[in-house]
């Protein structure tokens, strides 16, 4: 049973009607390129759009060509290649205690870019908050950073762009750090052996996840970052 205890901040708008509090809205598709579906955790499959809202139990998927970006309210990024599939199995945001915050993402297939959001920004005393990436190899733990995941070369590869992250399989875990990577055969073997990626292998990662128009997608997300702030409940003035 998926967690449904989401704390908002504000509330989400990105071409869209103002949503209340208690519909859980965690984010939203920033940009949608060719054929994908957006399906809630109880409730039938319809095509994903721009300005798409995002719940906690929401799965999407991706035709083979297709690619999307997702911005959760702590400002994670998820981009996904085509023929993948996310479930937003938990998300928990309270800005003010990274204790409780917590999130767990399930990509059975396909290829993808994490790139973490406030959850994964800590003070250096602070224990970062719990982000979770399971996919059909291995259990994830993101500390912070950038992470990439997906097929290659026969095999499935996991690369921390930047920070580090913890890779686990049945038979052992590796933690990787900025700039290095692993391959897995199966989630029943022990991970490969730590190495630092060829040029030639991350340009063919990030291939996978490439979105057009990368300058257009930022002043979007600049503009709904514009508008949540307007949105924001405005604090009460002390009294004097």
């Amino acid at each position: 049973m998926l967690l449904r205890t989401i704390f908002l901040s504000c509330l989400l708008a990105f071409s869209l009607p103002a949503m209340a509090a208690e519909e859980a809205v965690i984010g939203t598709l920033i940009e949608v390129e060719g054929s994908t579906t957006l399906t809630p955790e109880q409730g039938a499959a319809s095509s994903a759009k721009i300005g798409s809202a995002l719940r906690a139990g929401d799965t999407l998927e991706t035709s083979e060509k297709a690619r999307l970006l997702v911005l959760l309210l702590d400002d994670t990024q998820i981009i996904l290649s085509g023929d993948a599939e996310l479930t937003f199995n938990e998300y928990i945001y309270d800005p003010t205690n990274e204790i409780v915050s917590k999130a767990t993402y399930e990509i059975p297939r396909g290829s993808f870019l994490y790139t973490g959001g406030f959850m994964t920004k800590t003070k250096e005393h602070e224990k970062p908050s719990e982000v979770r990436i399971q996919t059909a190899y291995s259990d994830m733990s993101v500390k912070h950073g950038q992470v990439w995941g997906g097929n290659m070369d026969g095999a499935y590869g996991v690369l921390a762009h930047q920070g580090e992250v913890q890779v686990s399989t049945n038979e052992g875990r590796v933690l990787l750090n900025e700039g290095m990577g692993v391959m897995l055969k199966d989630k029943k073997d022990a991970p490969g052996a730590i190495k630092r990626w060829s040029e030639s292998k991350i340009k063919k990662a990030a291939h996978s996840v490439k979105l057009r128009n990368a300058d257009k997608i930022q002043s979007m997300i600049s503009a709904y970052k514009a508008q949540q702030a307007l949105l924001a409940p405005k604090a009460e003035p002390k009294a004097e």
